[in-house]
C-alpha cells in the first residue's frame, strides 16, 4: 500500500489474477455449474476466516488503515481531489471496458461462447475447455483485483467483513437486470443497481425509524431481481446474437485438421 504510485494497483492485479488461478485449479474442473458455485462459495467462507483469524496477515477483523492517497501529491482540496479521481478511476473503467470488448469480439470470445452454449461440441472440434475457463476466471480475477485496489485507495482503509453475502448480492442483481452474456448490459445493470438504487437513497429525507431506508432498500433490489427473471430473464440489454463469418468449410489435407473455433471462426454481432 505504501509503494509508488501507481504500483500497488499493479500488483492488486496480479495479485487478483494469482489468486484466482490457484482456486481456478481446484474449482474449475469438469463438474456441473452448481457444483461449481458451491466450491466457489466455500472458498470465499474460507478465505474471510482466515483474513479474519490471521492478525498478522492483513490485521484480523479490524483491517487496514491509513492506505495512503495515490494523488495526495497533487495538492488538491477534499473536494476536488474527489473528482480528479472519479475520472482517473473512469479512465481506468474505460480502458478495461475496451479491453473486453476487444475480447469478447475476438476468436478468443467466440471459443468462449461455444463453450458456453455447447460445451460437449466444442470440445469436440479441439478446443481445451479447462484452459479457457481458467483464462477467464484469471482475466476476471486480474479486474477485481483492480477495482479492489482502486477502492481500498480511495477511501483509505479496507476491512473483511466490508464485502459480504450483501454485497455479492447486489452484483448479482445487478448482472441480471442488465443483461448477462455481454459487456453493455452489465454496466447498464451496474449504473442502475449499485449507484441508483442504493446510492441516490441516501441524499433522501430520513422516514421512519433509522435504518428503515436501508430496509427497504435490500428489499427492492430482491424484487428487483425477481421481477428482472420473471418478466425479462435476458435483461435491459439481451445479448447480441453472433453469426460465423468466413469459410464454413476447412480443407482437411494431410498434416492438418479441423480448425477450431477460436482459430478459424471469428463471430460478428448481428
Amino acid at each position: 500500500a505504501h509503494l509508488p504510485f501507481p504500483l500497488p494497483l499493479v500488483l492488486a492485479t496480479l495479485g487478483g489474477a494469482a489468486l484466482a488461478g490457484v482456486v481456478g485449479l481446484f474449482s474449475l474442473r469438469r463438474m456441473r455449474r452448481d457444483y461449481q458455485g458451491a466450491i466457489l462459495l466455500i472458498v470465499s467462507l474460507i478465505a474471510a476466516e482466515i483474513v479474519t483469524a490471521d492478525v498478522p496477515m492483513f490485521n484480523g477483523s479490524n483491517g487496514l488503515t491509513g492506505v495512503p492517497k495515490p494523488l495526495a501529491s497533487l495538492g488538491l482540496g477534499l473536494q476536488a481531489y474527489q473528482w480528479s479521481y472519479a475520472v482517473w478511476s473512469l479512465v481506468i473503467a474505460f480502458a478495461v471496458y475496451a479491453g473486453v470488448r476487444w475480447l469478447s469480439r475476438s476468436p478468443w470470445g467466440a471459443a468462449l461462447r461455444a463453450m458456453r452454449d455447447q460445451e460437449v461440441a466444442a470440445g469436440a472440434i479441439g478446443l481445451n475447455i479447462t484452459v479457457l475457463r481458467m483464462q477467464v476466471f484469471v482475466i476476471g480475477g486480474a479486474i477485481g483485483g483492480l477495482s479492489g485496489g482502486l477502492l481500498v485507495q480511495y477511501i483509505g482503509a479496507w476491512s473483511p467483513g466490508a464485502w459480504g453475502y450483501a454485497e455479492t448480492f447486489v452484483i448479482f442483481t445487478a448482472m441480471f437486470v442488465g443483461g448477462l452474456g455481454n459487456y453493455r448490459g452489465v454496466a447498464l445493470g451496474i449504473l442502475l443497481v449499485p449507484i441508483i438504487f442504493l446510492e441516490i437513497p441516501q441524499f433522501l429525507p430520513q422516514i421512519g425509524y433509522p435504518g428503515l431506508i436501508d430496509s427497504l432498500e435490500w428489499i427492492l433490489i430482491g424484487v428487483l431481481w425477481m421481477l428482472s427473471l420473471y418478466f425479462r430473464p435476458q435483461g435491459l440489454v439481451p445479448e447480441r446474437k453472433y453469426v460465423a463469418v468466413g469459410s464454413p468449410l476447412i480443407p482437411m489435407g494431410e498434416g492438418t485438421r479441423l480448425a477450431s473455433l477460436a482459430g478459424g471462426i471469428t463471430g460478428r454481432a448481428r
